[in-house]
């Protein structure tokens, strides 16, 4: 026996041969295909070419006899937990080993020594060759375990961010190696900190932020004098510069600010916030992505911003996440215009977040 369900995917999942289940119909209310037919590469073309974004297909399912509609619901992808995956266990433990690897490569530094831009970008490097695609990445580190080396783990995670929107916007490896030494090294000025203020859970004070504040022009003298490109340096010593001129320490404004400066600023504040600390809890991806919506035009460079914000949702297309309500959700497709707010699927039905303002992704799970 067989039995037929109706799915709403996305058009860029669509392929020849699968079968329609409702017309599709353009806004001006031409009939581009009619339901039942069989859809074929002339009409892919016609999709996109009048930006169909979903189409709902038909799906033939086998029923095993003496199987009960609601037993034959598969055990949810979300029950496939990322931490079980031998690939996940891999990379935690090159993680945790690359972590005590930077720790050591910036106190040398710190003490006077050369920077080594090959074992620098081993790090990099070598926690990237664990992974089997780009969307490992964003699942991996959200379900990375925190750790009081907030310095260090935070540096590793900038780098491998950086390094992926270096790749997103199609830097040459050249371009990607200096751009990852320059995530891994962009705080190393907090060595030259306080440990007592860099571990503060409580509010600082504002001498204690001013000090903080101090950490780009420390890192840049570290580094001034040493034997690397000169757009590392910058990045080190300009990643808390804004757009706007608000950043600090030398108000830079736009075109003044190296751009692997925007780079790892971008990366910067998104780790920081998808990251646990001790006096938080980490927020969600698309809490994130939707506070950049908000707050970062004007501040972040927008050529670099969009391109991350756009392809950080896209790797989330197919995980499932908890939603404001208490519902679980799978997230089906990003909506361009407004990344942070999904169309998702739950319980069989479509949901637009953009035209639902009130229910919110509070999780990825």
């Amino acid at each position: 026996m067989t039995k037929t369900t109706v799915k709403l995917i996305p058009t860029a999942q669509v392929e020849a041969g699968m079968i329609l289940a409702k017309d599709i119909i353009t806004d001006a209310g031409f009939t581009l295909a009619t339901k039942d037919s069989v859809l074929n590469e002339k009409n892919l073309l016609r999709l996109n070419l009048y930006q169909i974004k979903m189409v709902s297909i038909k799906q033939i399912i086998p029923e095993e006899e003496g199987v009960t509609d609601s037993s034959m619901q598969s055990a949810p992808i979300r029950r496939n937990k990322i931490t079980k995956k031998a690939s996940f266990q891999s990379f935690q433990s090159s993680y945790n080993e690359k972590i005590e690897s930077l720790e050591n490569h910036m106190m040398s530094i710190s003490d006077g020594k050369s920077v080594n831009l090959t074992e620098l970008y081993s790090i990099n490097q070598d926690l990237q060759s664990t992974l089997d695609s780009k969307n490992d990445l964003f699942g991996f580190l959200h379900n990375l375990q925190a750790t009081d080396n907030h310095t260090y783990t935070h540096s590793v995670n900038v780098s491998l961010l950086a390094h992926a929107l270096g790749e997103w916007l199609g830097f040459d490896q050249a371009a990607l190696k200096d751009l990852s030494i320059a995530g891994l090294l962009h705080d190393i000025g907090k060595t030259q900190i306080d440990h007592h203020i860099l571990s503060k859970t409580g509010k600082l004070t504002s001498q204690e932020f001013e000090e903080i504040k101090k950490h780009p022009i420390y890192g840049f003298r570290l580094v001034e004098h040493q034997d690397i490109p000169h757009s590392i340096k910058m990045a080190i010593l300009m990643h808390h510069e804004r757009y706007d001129g608000s950043g600090y320490p030398l108000n830079a404004k736009n075109e003044q600010i190296h751009d692997y400066a925007k780079i790892v600023a971008i990366a910067d504040i998104y780790d920081a916030m998808t990251s646990a600390r001790s006096y938080r809890k980490k927020f969600c991806p698309f809490h994130v992505i939707r506070h950049l919506e908000k707050t970062g035009y004007g501040k972040l460079d927008t050529k670099f911003l969009l391109t991350f914000l756009n392809y950080i949702a896209s790797c989330y297309i197919g995980n499932w996440c908890s939603l404001s309500t208490g519902e679980e959700a799978k997230i089906v497709f990003i909506n361009k215009d407004m990344v942070s707010r999904p169309v998702v699927q739950i319980d069989g039905a479509i949901v637009d977040l953009k035209s639902e303002p009130e229910l919110v992704i509070e999780e990825i799970i």
